[in-house]
């Protein structure tokens, strides 16, 4: 009914022959364009300016600043990095609560409810292997400058990057039954 699957791990036969000649015309082609380069026949253009470009190259050397886009507009915004460093700290301290639990704890709290709930009939087999995942990646925090609210102390838009951490199978089947049991509601 909600047409969870686990990510499929299938590998084509190295026999398959329209996939490997597909890989060798690739391989060769990488192979020629790299020559090119190394003789100096090919070159990569920038859309900078020799100017921009060395310019862009010093601000990356300077520890003490952070390059981020901007949160609207494609914008490249350059941040003081103790005023960037601030504002994290600002967004963690009074938007998220610190919790002594591991993600270790978190998944033992899943396969234990999975399990509860497979035994109870509430969810079968192949969704509850869904629900586990396998290999999980932590979430990583970061904010993106509001440069359009503020230009010289732009507030951070606070993003947790979260695919495939331990909670993104929850996530998408609670997504998948929100909009079975309420087809109106979009959350995208």
């Amino acid at each position: 009914m909600l047409n969870l699957l686990i990510p499929s791990s299938y590998q084509p036969p190295k026999t398959y022959h329209p996939v490997e000649t597909y890989i060798d015309f690739v391989q060769k082609d990488v192979k020629t364009m790299l020559g090119s380069i190394e003789r100096g026949q090919l070159r990569i253009k920038h859309k900078f300016t020799n100017e921009e470009y060395r310019s862009l190259q010093l601000l990356q050397l300077k520890k003490e600043l952070v390059i981020k886009p901007a949160d609207k507009g494609g914008s490249i915004v350059i941040l003081d990095k103790a005023y960037f460093m601030e504002e994290i700290y600002t967004q963690l301290i009074h938007i998220y609560r610190y919790r002594t639990f591991q993600p270790f704890d978190i998944e033992k709290e899943i396969k234990k409810l999975v399990t509860h709930y497979q035994q109870l009939g509430t969810i079968d087999k192949k969704l509850g292997e869904f629900l586990i995942k396998k290999h999980p990646v932590i979430p990583v925090f970061y904010t993106l400058p509001k440069i359009h609210k503020d230009l010289q102390k732009p507030p951070g838009h606070p993003i947790v990057a979260s695919t495939n951490s331990i909670l993104s199978p929850l996530a998408i089947t609670l997504e998948k039954c929100c909009l079975l049991w309420f087809p109106s509601l979009s959350l995208i």
